[in-house]
């Protein structure tokens, strides 16, 4: 096309035909401008495309991420309501007169077990280098950030303090205790399956501050559990508004 603008410039200026060179050459620079233009618009076009694939991908790396968490936390409430059960029995074990028995020894791991919570923030933390402003929907924007700046970070600092609690709890329990190294521990252990007796059962079934801080033990896990459900219905509720806009 370019040439044949040229073929027919040169025409004209061989014939003195000026004006109709003028139009001519009008025409070729507009021929030229909407090209430009054509390509910058397909350029636009390539880079919002881009950028609103890697916005699907990112946003869909944050959805795994809450899925995995969700799991994670549910198996973490299942397993400390478990935990605080097992302590309760224990309690109704120590006021019994029984005599005692091996239940107790399998009973007497559970008030120190911890509450271990592993939060993944990967890709949240993807999500800070491709820069925040990625995400265009301005109020899933703001959760992503209120939710894994505050909320997230709330609960791990809170766990913190729950390990912190349970420590200064084992320090009193542990020195109650003896630990049971038998054979099968030996030879075929088990994480978990640990197996202690006290160093005075008589004592330690007549000595009312064991029994009070058992029952704190249950209250500390119930309340662990109530926050950790909470923090599920949070994760879910932004799940689902990842999910909404992923429809789009």
């Amino acid at each position: 096309m370019i040439k044949f603008f040229r073929h027919i410039r040169q025409r004209l200026l061989t014939e003195n035909k000026f004006s109709k060179y003028l139009l001519y050459a009008i025409g070729e620079i507009a021929l030229v401008m909407i090209g430009i233009l054509l390509a910058l618009q397909v350029n636009d076009w390539n880079e919002n495309r881009f950028r609103r694939d890697l916005e699907k991908s990112t946003l869909k790396e944050i959805k795994e991420s809450l899925d995995f968490d969700i799991t994670m936390l549910q198996d973490q409430v299942e397993t400390q309501t478990h935990y605080w059960k097992q302590i309760e029995r224990l309690i109704q074990e120590l006021k019994s007169n029984k005599e005692p028995s091996e239940s107790i020894e399998n009973l007497l791991i559970y008030p120190v077990r911890e509450n271990i919570v592993n939060l993944n923030s990967s890709a949240f933390e993807l999500l800070e280098n491709r820069g925040i402003d990625l995400i265009s929907n301005q109020s899933l924007k703001k959760e992503i950030v209120k939710h894994f700046k505050y909320d997230q970070q709330d609960i791990i600092d809170r766990s913190k303090v729950w390990g912190e609690i349970l420590l200064e709890f084992g320090r009193f329990f542990d020195a109650l205790l003896d630990p049971i190294i038998d054979n099968e521990l030996k030879t075929n252990y088990v994480l978990g399956a640990e197996k202690f007796k006290a160093l005075d059962y008589s004592g330690f079934r007549s000595n009312e501050l064991v029994v009070a801080k058992l029952k704190y033990r249950i209250h500390r896990k119930i309340r662990e559990i109530a926050l950790l459900e909470e923090f599920i219905k949070e994760k879910e509720s932004l799940r689902n508004m990842i999910s909404e806009v992923l429809k789009e």
